[in-house]
């Protein structure tokens, strides 16, 4: 294969070349992917931008290695000017930086978009009897001083029936995102849903693929902090840690406890008014 491809006139590396091909080709194919599964098309957005990343930081060892061969090789480049030997070195940088960044921009309003739209379809079962077209969403500041939309649960006649807050923390492998459902009056717990998490699949990502785990949030206060425990019976608001799966565990029982605190005072201010 020929090292370059003419371009108007440009020497284009090849590589370059069928490197923007592939990724081009990885967007219409996961483009394709999303319309048959809604529900699941950040994870494949998500995907585009990580494997970019990966392909992109791969590339970007190129200049390293180009400017490591002009310092042990100067006699075969000091006839290249200095722009050229800039070029050379660091141009790819350049460019192939920019393509990260255009993917991130291009594709993290998609990403928050379908996030959104996986919320809509967990609202019925976070809160019991709630129709997601007569969701009100509140744009409210949490006590760390932060704003985030919360959603209000009506039901089809438009009677209020709780509340679903979005929340986030570390787990032991990377940022869990999740759903906490509550009550109107915010007092009980009436479901969470794992919205997006990258635990250690076979263990840490039990939190999202057993439903009885979250199934032990349903019904506890919402007034109390929660507690996570190892073994035995999970007493008054404590839930039973999974098997294998305890960082995860209690990473999520934290941010449950840190989302209610959070936003419930606010919610409930947002209702008097």
């Amino acid at each position: 294969m020929h090292p370059f491809i003419d371009f108007f006139g440009l020497d284009i590396p090849t590589y370059t070349v069928l490197f923007i091909a592939a990724i081009a080709a990885a967007w219409f194919l996961c483009a394709a992917l999303a319309r048959k599964s809604p529900a699941r098309r950040d994870v494949k957005l998500t995907f585009i931008i990580g494997a970019s990343g990966g392909l992109i930081g791969a590339a970007l060892l190129r200049p390293v290695m180009h400017s490591v061969r002009i310092a042990f090789s100067w006699a075969e480049y000091r006839h290249m000017s200095f722009f050229e030997l800039a070029n050379y070195a660091t141009g790819e940088i350049v460019f192939y930086g920019g393509l990260l960044a255009w993917a991130q921009m291009a594709l993290g309003p998609i990403i928050e978009k379908n996030k959104k739209d996986r919320t809509y379809l967990q609202i019925p079962s976070l809160v019991e009897g709630a129709a997601p077209a007569n969701t009100k969403e509140y744009n409210v500041r949490g006590k760390d001083g932060k704003e985030k939309i919360v959603y209000h649960a009506h039901d089809a006649g438009g009677k209020p029936l709780g509340w679903v807050f979005p929340g986030s923390g570390q787990g032991f492998a990377d940022v869990i995102e999740l759903l906490v459902g509550l009550d109107e009056n915010a007092e009980k717990i009436t479901g969470i849903f794992v919205l997006s998490q990258k635990e250690t699949p076979g263990l840490g990502n039990f939190i999202q693929d057993k439903p009885e785990f979250a199934q032990n949030f349903v019904g506890l206060s919402a007034t109390r902090r929660l507690e996570a425990v190892k073994t035995g019976d999970a007493g008054k608001n404590q839930i039973t840690m999974l098997t294998g799966a305890t960082i995860s565990s209690q990473s999520v029982c934290d941010i449950v406890n840190a989302t209610v605190n959070n936003y419930r005072d606010a919610v409930l201010e947002k209702v008097r008014e």
